[in-house]
């Protein structure tokens, strides 16, 4: 959840990008390193995996602007897609505050987008969590491939509860900061639920579209 240091004064909120091994996880967070401000990103850390073929996971903190007088950061996870990492996506889990689920667009990745996203719900419900009370957004990346599963049987197969989807081709960065925006935003939102002290964070959603990159 939400991270309130009192002592700095900071607020601190953990995105995760969940989906199936190589669908764009990393490369959107690349992207989004590469085009973020030089004062206001920290450094992509990647922690390698025994096999040197994945990543546990990949970590970005992004600063923003101060948000009701409160310096506040997003800190950004790439997790590994692929099936012997499942204890390390759900350790990720913990206290997230918002995903970003990128699908890949390949016909052949269908299947696997739906199973990577059953595994998320499954791992949210082991954690405590109710799915449809996550902040979510859907990035349905590689759209850029001459047979790209259409977008409108993605959303039938993926997007059951209507949630913000967006079309993306993180290796050119269509569309990625487009999702960041609306998980940072919906994100805030949800801060308005937290205690009184920190409550003004949620004010700020229209200011945070123009801070996030």
């Amino acid at each position: 959840m939400t991270a309130y240091k009192p002592f700095g004064n900071e607020i601190e909120c953990k995105i995760i990008y969940y989906g199936p091994g190589l669908s764009g996880k990393t490369v959107s967070l690349e992207h989004i390193f590469s085009r973020s401000r030089r004062r206001a990103r920290g450094r992509v850390v990647q922690l390698a995996s025994q096999t040197k073929r994945a990543l546990y996971f990949d970590y970005l903190p992004l600063r923003l602007a101060r948000i009701s007088g409160r310096p506040t950061s997003l800190l950004l996870y790439s997790v590994p897609g692929q099936r012997p990492f499942e204890d390390t996506r759900r350790l990720l889990l913990k206290e997230a505050d918002g995903i970003v689920f990128v699908a890949d667009s390949h016909l052949n990745r269908l299947e696997s987008n739906f199973e990577s996203l059953h595994e998320l719900y499954k791992n949210l419900g082991r954690l405590g969590i109710d799915p449809q009370h996550m902040p979510m957004v859907f990035q349905y990346n590689k759209r850029d491939l001459p047979h790209a599963t259409p977008l409108n049987r993605l959303t039938a197969v993926l997007n059951e509860w209507g949630l913000p989807e967006f079309p993306t081709v993180a290796t050119r960065g269509e569309g990625v900061f487009d999702a960041l925006k609306e998980i940072a935003c919906q994100v805030v939102d949800r801060a308005a639920q937290l205690p009184p002290a920190i409550r003004g964070f949620s004010s700020t959603r229209r200011y945070l579209r123009h801070q996030v990159a």
